[in-house]
């Protein structure tokens, strides 16, 4: 009878540790923020027509997202480039104004990938011929996420740009860019 009773405190602990008491922790930022906004530098890597005006230049990014769906989020942001001039062009400026579409894999993660496209307003203008004209140009990119923090996360893309913008002389330029940028994003 001793035998029997010796057992009895092994074979409590092994019923009160269940599988339930076995799974993970929660995820403490299981409950996904709906916005997000942040800033990120780049660099520009002109190409078309571009390419012939403009070496690789700098930039920067202003963005919004706000997330509709754990996986769907609607972006909106403004891109400031500061043109590097190739010799004998005068000063030039670029900058765009988007919105569109982010989508990202479902679940909670520390690193999320991404995809992107954008459909915006491109504006150019170059200082010695007063010329300044603007069109509707698309993004199209991808990149990753990684969480920081619970309200804060680093944020890295690969994108292309292009717009045709008219000239007025009766020919178009053809403005392209491949994009690498790195940034944070502050989520609420």
């Amino acid at each position: 009878m001793r035998t029997a009773t010796a057992g009895l405190p092994i074979v409590l602990l092994l019923v009160s540790i269940s599988p339930a008491h076995a799974q993970d922790p929660p995820v403490q930022n299981a409950v996904q923020k709906k916005m997000a906004a942040g800033a990120s530098v780049g660099v520009f890597f002109p190409q078309g027509d571009a390419d012939e005006s403009a070496e690789t230049s700098p930039g920067v990014r202003a963005q919004f997202v706000y997330w509709v769906h754990p996986m769907v989020g609607i972006v909106a942001c403004f891109d400031w480039i500061f043109v590097s001039e190739k010799d004998g062009v005068s000063d030039v400026t670029y900058y765009d104004i988007s919105a569109g579409a982010r989508l990202t894999t479902p679940g909670v993660a520390k690193i999320k990938p991404f995809g992107e496209v954008l459909i915006g307003r491109h504006s150019l203008s170059v200082d010695a011929n007063d010329f300044s004209e603007a069109d509707i140009g698309f993004r199209l990119g991808g990149g990753g996420t990684y969480d920081l923090g619970d309200s804060l996360q680093g944020i890295a893309e690969i994108s292309y740009s292009t717009v045709d913008i008219d000239s007025g002389f009766g020919f178009s330029l053809d403005i392209e860019a491949f994009i690498i940028e790195v940034g944070a994003l502050a989520r609420f």
